[in-house]
């Protein structure tokens, strides 16, 4: 039997769910699949009964594939106990985790899933699934506009200016204080025709919203 995994009963499968994860889970950010034994069906509460298998993913926004961004469902643990395996748990963990993706938007599955001794074992099962594994060649870092902006927005502003202190001039660029009214005004409506992704948008209109020594164009 496959359920979601409550508050509650997260205690029991946090044994099956490695250490660098488990807060993930508990603050909510990764979703949990638990399986439990065919034995314990019909029990309740989180200690009368013992935890089989575990599966974990999120949604996340920014996934990129080249050029396009996409939102994607990414798998980040998958793991039968094993006192439990080759009892058709994992199959039932994977039917409930694609039932549960039958009415959501996102463009693909990503399997995110870490080297271990049992990788090959894992890797063997997934392709069953119709995962398709390839060897990629480099590391991409890949963040979404509303992180960045929340992450700008949460910086103290006095943090800020002690770490603008003693930079360099941008070679090249103007400070926007500095810059005729019309001019600011032109470049400004150049650089958001320019940005598909309508980032800079949000820019103030007003030149006196952009402080001295810290903007430049």
């Amino acid at each position: 039997m496959v359920i979601w995994v409550t508050d509650e009963e997260l205690e029991t499968f946090i044994p099956l769910i490695p250490e660098d994860m488990r807060e993930y889970v508990r603050a909510g950010e990764w979703f949990c699949l638990g399986a439990l034994p065919e034995a314990a069906e019909g029990e309740a509460g989180g200690e009368e009964y013992a935890a089989a298998g575990v599966l974990l993913f999120s949604d996340e926004d920014g996934v990129c594939s080249g050029e396009e961004k996409a939102t994607a469902i990414v798998l980040k643990w998958f793991y039968v106990a094993e006192e439990y395996r080759n009892r058709g748990i994992g199959n039932a963990l994977m039917q409930a985790f694609s039932e549960t993706l039958e009415d959501v938007a996102a463009e693909g599955i990503i399997c995110d899933l870490p080297f271990d001794s049992e990788y090959d074992a894992a890797e063997a099962f997934l392709i069953s699934w119709g995962f398709d594994f390839t060897v990629i060649s480099s590391t991409e870092m890949i963040i979404t506009k509303e992180d960045f902006r929340g992450r700008l927005l949460t910086l103290e502003e006095e943090k800020l200016k002690t770490a603008m202190e003693g930079a360099e001039e941008p070679e090249g660029l103007f400070p926007v204080a500095d810059l005729p009214e019309p001019i600011f005004a032109e470049a400004l409506q150049e650089i958001r025709e320019k940005d598909p992704l309508g980032y800079y948008d949000m820019l103030s209109e007003e030149k006196e919203d952009y402080e001295e020594g810290m903007s430049y164009m």
